[in-house]
């Protein structure tokens, strides 16, 4: 099997996020994980829409077995590249622990996703890039193409900037969270030579959701969002195409991760990948609305412990 690589084509704007393959995944998922049957008509639909890269980690359940199969049953795994991740490892390893944690990890998704090497490889958890070099020392085997992270705080941006082996990023981005894009951060991956790739781009459908479906710990983006309404209401754009081209706009990242469930979602979103950047008037519209939320609300990792501690803050009310 020949497979596309990365260096020899760009991948598609629109990567296909794969989460809701195998979890029950998203705060405004309301149909839960979707069939198999399900996931191979979207792998379909996408595929022949243009986009030619999927994103999983073995952490998604049931996701990585399904994209093999749904590859090889559409005979497409030498086209539909993948990215995945290396599994969450402990900090403190010895190199010997790290390499063979790495090595277990990876085989596990080469086997499941029937393929010979692994396009885009990236640590799942942030903190371990203390392992790059043996990391790198797979990639030096050709079992993975490009190396790298998948970052959650711009403090470890910072340093994986410092570790040129590791050529791939993922990173959280939306029209909330402007913490990669507004501090220079993703200009200085892209001068590095590093492909940044985006997440998160509706957080989890945060921006999706009205005043009354949005969780009350997360209530504060309420009046953000009712302003993020208004700007695409004057400019004729539907929160989902704003938030969208909105990213799209920007020449340090290739391409944005949306993960889906339903087959609606991916006809519509390849539609909505296919439109022109935003227009500079919309761009500085929305570049003028200064979020500034409490930094749990753009961070889907932390929503945990607020609802914790808003649960227990609302308990002790009269």
């Amino acid at each position: 099997m020949i497979a596309v690589t990365i260096t020899q084509k760009p991948p598609s704007r629109l990567m296909l996020g794969s989460a809701q393959f195998g979890l029950n995944y998203g705060l405004a998922n309301t149909t839960g994980q979707p069939s198999y049957e399900t996931v191979r008509e979207i792998i379909r639909i996408a595929h022949a829409g243009g986009v030619d890269i999927i994103d999983t980690a073995p952490f998604y359940g049931s996701a990585e077995e399904w994209i093999g199969r749904a590859l090889r049953e559409l005979g497409i795994s030498a086209t539909m590249r993948v990215e995945t991740k290396i599994a969450a490892m402990p900090d403190g390893l010895r190199p010997a622990e790290a390499a063979r944690l790495i090595e277990q990890s990876l085989t596990r998704s080469l086997k499941l996703l029937g393929l010979e090497q692994i396009p885009v490889c990236l640590f799942h958890r942030q903190e371990n890039i203390e392992y790059a070099d043996e990391l790198l020392a797979v990639q030096a085997r050709g079992l993975i193409e490009v190396p790298g992270v998948s970052l959650a705080h711009p403090e470890w941006a910072h340093r994986a900037l410092k570790i040129p082996g590791l050529r791939a990023w993922q990173i959280p981005s939306s029209l909330l969270d402007r913490r990669y894009t507004h501090s220079g951060l993703t200009a200085a991956a892209s001068t590095a030579g590093i492909v940044v790739f985006a997440r998160s781009s509706f957080l989890q459908g945060l921006l999706l959701l009205n005043d009354e479906t949005t969780p009350p710990y997360l209530r504060a983006v309420n009046p953000v969002r009712r302003q993020l309404r208004e700007i695409g209401t004057r400019f004729g754009l539907p929160m989902e195409a704003l938030a969208i081209r909105w990213i799209l706009s920007r020449n340090d990242i290739r391409s944005v991760v949306v993960g889906m469930e339903a087959l609606g979602q991916i006809e519509e979103n390849v539609t909505l990948f296919a439109q022109d950047a935003l227009p500079p008037e919309v761009i500085a519209a929305v570049t003028a609305l200064e979020p500034n939320l409490p930094a749990f609300v753009v961070s889907p990792p932390d929503w945990a412990k607020a609802k914790a501690e808003f649960e227990a803050s609302s308990a002790k009310t009269p």
